[in-house]
């Protein structure tokens, strides 16, 4: 028994310092080609963000949970889908949205462009309720995301190898309360 015990101290303390010595060594070749791959990719998604035609907020039902016909007040027997054949579903899914001005566009950019690392979330629910949809001529892009569980997923030429963390998703709500919100928010 004192053995295993002091096998389980050696084995986590060597564990400790192998991370220990990942994380601190931050002048290693690897760790500029991450940071450098990095920097293109937010870059890229600043470029896209900032020349985009329209930027627009959204919050609308979940496409994974039912929703009542306002109308007859019965549930829907399909799941109703945030964007449709390559279009927004304005009709049954979407309860609020604010187009961005320039300066909008801006801070939004500058939250999605804070630097992540590829495993800082994990998804359980994933009941996406808010998203941002980027126009360009004919073109829609738009990045769906759940607030509750930190998932989400992209749709078009958004850029697809966006990294997310807790900072962004809690500086998006702060951005959706800001601009009024209110839908599965509060």
């Amino acid at each position: 028994m004192v053995k295993y015990i002091l096998f389980l101290i050696l084995f986590a303390s060597g564990i400790e310092n192998n991370t220990t010595k990942i994380i601190t060594n931050k002048n290693s070749p690897e760790n500029d080609s991450i940071l450098s791959k990095s920097a293109i990719r937010y870059d890229l998604l600043k470029q896209d963000m900032l020349s985009a035609d329209s930027i627009i907020l959204f919050s609308h039902h979940s496409p994974n949970m039912p929703i009542k016909n306002p109308k007859t007040g019965e549930y829907y027997k399909e799941s109703i889908p945030f964007i449709e054949q390559g279009n927004i579903n304005y009709t049954l899914s979407v309860q609020e949205r604010k187009q961005l001005n320039k300066k909008e566009i801006e801070e939004l950019t500058d939250i999605l462009i804070i630097p992540a690392v590829d495993d800082s979330i994990n998804t359980t629910c994933f009941q996406p309720r808010n998203a941002v949809a980027i126009f360009k001529g004919n073109i829609m892009s738009c990045f769906d995301f759940c607030f509750e569980c930190y998932g989400f997923s992209t749709y078009g030429n958004f850029r697809s190898d966006l990294i997310m963390n807790p900072e962004k998703y809690l500086k998006l709500l702060v951005l959706y309360k800001k601009y009024g919100f209110k839908y599965e928010i509060e």
